[in-house]
């Protein structure tokens, strides 16, 4: 989890972090982070990637709005460019 912390230190203000990790809550992990609204907790719910149906956002307390919109837009981008064989 420090690692989140550090990562958050050096990167873009507004870069997503993302864990998907099952075991640990994106709550626990965010606490460790100076900005925990940028932080969330994708899962992929099926395998291959390019035949999955649904995708789980899980968002800690903290986890702002625009950060569950952008990771939704992000999955389904990725969807359309799996769909296309891209």
């Amino acid at each position: 989890m420090r690692l989140f912390g550090e990562l958050q230190s050096i990167l873009k203000p507004g870069t997503l972090l993302l864990s998907n990790t099952s075991t640990i809550s994106i709550t626990r992990m965010a606490k460790a982070l100076p900005h925990p609204e940028d932080f969330a907790g994708p899962a992929l719910l099926q395998n291959p990637v390019e035949r999955m149906q649904l995708v789980e956002v899980i968002r800690g307390e903290k986890t702002s709005d625009q950060t569950v919109a952008t990771l939704v837009a992000h999955v389904r981008q990725s969807r359309q460019d799996a769909d296309r064989g891209a």
